[in-house]
């Protein structure tokens, strides 16, 4: 229990503060844990932080392929992936702004190429879909990871937009927008 406490404070913490003004100080008195009790669940700052991208990526997979089922047409399973995406950056916002935000310059080198690795999980997971789409005849011939980090990166762009402007639209016509973008783009006729 005291190590999910201590993720939520560090999503917390790192959303507002960035990793290097994070505080592990701030984290354990936030999560009402002993900073012993810290450091026996994280060795350290760096530690925690690929953990909480490590947790929330494969709760992200998880959630979207909960979502999908072979009864439904591709293009339905597309507009799932992409309204879960969404969804869940929303609903989770201050993990969202961890992925959003590139964060690689003065991590230790592991640290990286593990996050790294974790991006690019979730990119082989779309471009899986993607290839599925293609074998189908659904999905217009092209270079499937290319166009999955394409994807990947204009809902980002979107959802920093909509997190840093939320009154400004509408959840629905982020998602309407979305959609009509990328499925006008691999989509074929």
């Amino acid at each position: 229990m005291s190590r999910d406490k201590i993720i939520e404070s560090g999503i917390q913490e790192f959303s507002k503060k960035g990793y290097f003004k994070g505080s592990m100080d701030t984290i354990a008195k936030n999560s009402g844990v002993a900073k012993g009790t810290l450091y026996y669940h994280f060795k350290n700052k760096a530690q925690l932080f690929e953990t909480i991208l490590t947790e929330g990526i494969e709760f992200m997979i998880e959630e979207i392929e909960k979502t999908l089922n072979d009864n439904i047409s591709f293009k339905e399973q597309i507009k799932i992936i992409i309204e879960k995406n969404i969804a869940l950056y929303l609903e989770h916002q201050e993990l969202s702004r961890l992925f959003l935000n590139e964060i690689s310059n003065g991590l230790d080198e592991e640290t990286v190429t593990n996050i790294k690795k974790l991006k690019h999980k979730y990119v082989s997971f779309l471009t899986y879909q993607l290839k599925d789409g293609y074998s189908y005849g659904l999905i217009k011939k092209n270079h499937f990871e290319l166009t999955a980090y394409g994807i990947l990166g204009y809902i980002d762009s979107i959802c920093s937009l909509y997190l840093d402007h939320p009154d400004q639209y509408l959840k629905e016509e982020l998602i309407e927008s979305v959609m009509l973008f990328i499925t006008n783009l691999i989509m074929e006729e």
